[in-house]
């Protein structure tokens, strides 16, 4: 419920975060602006069918996350890879807050209130055009 504007600068910070590790892997980076990175991430992000999405919809009416996975019945994806990624980037330094508050939201440590108010408060050192160079 905050609006375009504020899922649009999590998108593109997530995206930076998420880009960065994959170069860090070997991975191109223009990689990250075609299907496979960027359109990947906006359907996750857009859709109400997208699971990660559904699951991101229930953390923010604070569902809990189990009994919601439960009730899904399918596997979203996302809750495990962002705990591998989150490890992946502390193994090779780097930069991920926004992956490491959603780690902390995932196990509880951080309320929604909490880890939005991390991740608005992040330094637009972030953004992607850094990432990209």
């Amino acid at each position: 419920g905050l609006g375009e504007n504020i899922r649009s600068l999590l998108i593109t910070r997530g995206l930076s975060e998420i880009a960065r590790i994959g170069v860090t892997l070997g991975a191109d980076p223009l990689t990250f602006s075609g299907v496979a990175g960027m359109g990947d991430l906006v359907v996750t992000c857009m859709s109400p069918h997208s699971r990660n999405f559904r699951v991101g919809t229930a953390l923010a009416q604070g569902r809990n996350l189990n009994e919601y996975l439960e009730e899904l019945g399918m596997v979203a994806e996302g809750v495990r890879t962002a705990v591998i990624a989150s490890k992946m980037a502390r193994e090779r330094g780097v930069e991920a807050p926004m992956i490491h508050c959603m780690c902390k939201l995932l196990d509880g440590s951080y309320s929604v209130q909490e880890a939005m108010q991390h991740l608005m408060t992040l330094s637009s050192m972030h953004d992607i055009d850094r990432t990209l160079r």
